[in-house]
């Protein structure tokens, strides 16, 4: 697939206050970088090497990616399927306030690991739970 079949999207939810991107046909390297923000991305296909906090993972379909605010990352292609990807980014004002609304206290989580994979995540993320992660990045 050449760059210019590339899609690239984004949405913001004011009511949520969450920023949903969806990247289809990727094939460009991502360099080593961080966000301010948490990240929550599931690979829908293509097959990426992920560089992540000091790791080297690979990333397939299927796969949850974790990333907290400061984690370094890095990704490039593996083999000839590009990469369709969804995610949700949530500054840590929201996340503070999720967590309070949810566990009572007033801290920011750290997810561990940073790659979750279907089989394993199946076991965490009903199916109810990933249509409508689904449906909030299906823009």
């Amino acid at each position: 697939m050449r760059i210019k079949d590339e899609r690239r999207s984004a949405v913001y939810d004011d009511e949520l206050h969450l920023e949903a991107y969806r990247f289809e046909g990727i094939v460009q390297p991502f360099p080593a970088h961080f966000h301010e923000h948490y990240v929550l991305g599931l690979v829908e296909r293509g097959e990426r090497r992920l560089s992540c906090c000091g790791k080297e993972l690979t990333l397939r379909a299927g796969d949850l990616l974790l990333l907290n605010p400061g984690d370094s990352h890095a990704c490039e292609q593996r083999g000839s399927e590009t990469l369709d990807y969804r995610s949700l980014t949530i500054t840590q004002n929201v996340m503070r306030s999720l967590s309070e609304e949810i566990t009572g206290t007033d801290t920011l989580p750290r997810f561990s690991p940073n790659v979750l994979r279907d089989s394993e995540r199946r076991l965490r993320l009903p199916h109810a739970a990933r249509a409508r992660f689904v449906a909030l990045t299906g823009i």
